[in-house]
């Protein structure tokens, strides 16, 4: 199915990008959307990682980790 866009900007943006690696008006656009799509999807992957993070975080609770018990062996004198 043809892909038709009545636009003067992307025109000029696919022209421009057709024109810096030297290719057809067709491969310039596919690289643009395979570029975009990656993007995108590195996007909402880090986004996933995170939210599991989160979640583990608020699960742990603020007091988690003992930090006091380990810093008062640190400080202790001999």
């Amino acid at each position: 199915m043809p892909l038709y866009i009545n636009d003067e900007e992307v025109d000029a943006l696919v022209e421009e990008l057709k024109s810096l690696k030297r290719t057809t008006k067709t491969e310039a656009v596919k690289m643009a959307l395979k570029g975009a799509v990656e993007q995108t999807r590195q996007k909402s992957d880090l986004r996933l990682r995170l939210t599991k993070t989160f979640q583990l975080a608020r699960k742990a609770g603020p007091f988690a980790y003992d930090y006091a018990h380990e810093s008062d062996d640190y400080w202790r004198e001999p």
